[in-house]
């Protein structure tokens, strides 16, 4: 591994990553970072670019522990 991020770059605290088969991007599960986001939603699924290492979509997510990419 060559880079990373931190919570404060994707404004929580990741709990868990993983990547496509072709490397192309990482999807990372974030539990709702405040008290008032967990009163809407219970997290959010990322999908970060390896490059940058930056966010460059999400997804608002009921309970979102685990995240899997396949084909």
């Amino acid at each position: 591994m060559v880079g990373g991020f931190s919570n404060g770059d994707i404004e929580g605290n990741p709990y868990y990553g993983t990547t496509a088969p072709d490397g192309s991007f990482i999807v990372v599960t974030v539990p709702a970072p405040t008290s008032a986001l967990r009163a809407t939603m219970d997290g959010a699924l990322l999908k970060i670019d390896p490059k940058t290492w930056k966010p460059v979509g999400a997804a608002v997510m009921k309970d979102p522990l685990w995240a899997e990419v396949n084909p």
